[in-house]
């Protein structure tokens, strides 16, 4: 039953991103959420606190980048939790350098009640630097233009 609230909750996930939907795709949020990005680089905020917060950051993404597709998420539940740790792709395009962004993700999630608690974003910051011409400066803009 736990593992279907985490699938469920994912589904939504992947959904909102592909529909450009923020506000569907905050709907699975806790009012107290806290999505962490331990691997951000130097000058990006690493945790966002509230989703209020969150919706700041992520509200800006449909003019930005294009998710295309998620692939088949696996799913490992931390036994005695409601936590989960989801390993995906994305395919994406950042829209203002038209280069693709093909991000693999482990993320590790905690829930309750179909909503997300903590959200712990794992990725390589090199990929998207990549996207924008390999120049760090326009990767900082696109997320300090989303905070």
């Amino acid at each position: 039953m736990i593992m279907n609230e985490a699938v469920k909750i994912m589904d939504q996930f992947f959904q909102g991103m592909l529909e450009n939907n923020i506000e569907q795709w905050m709907t699975i949020w806790h009012k107290d959420a806290v999505f962490e990005i331990p691997y951000a680089p130097s000058g990006v905020l690493t945790k966002l606190e509230g989703d209020e917060a969150i919706y700041n950051h992520v509200k800006d993404f449909p003019g930005k980048i294009n998710f295309t597709r998620f692939s088949e998420p696996n799913y490992y539940p931390v036994e005695g939790q409601n936590t989960v740790i989801v390993e995906f792709e994305c395919e994406a395009v950042i829209l203002e350098t038209g280069l693709p962004y093909n991000q693999k993700y482990i993320s590790v999630i905690e829930y309750e009640d179909g909503k997300i608690l903590r959200y712990k974003d794992y990725w390589n910051p090199l990929i998207f630097i990549g996207a924008y011409n390999n120049e760090p400066q326009a990767f900082l803009k696109f997320l300090k233009r989303s905070q």
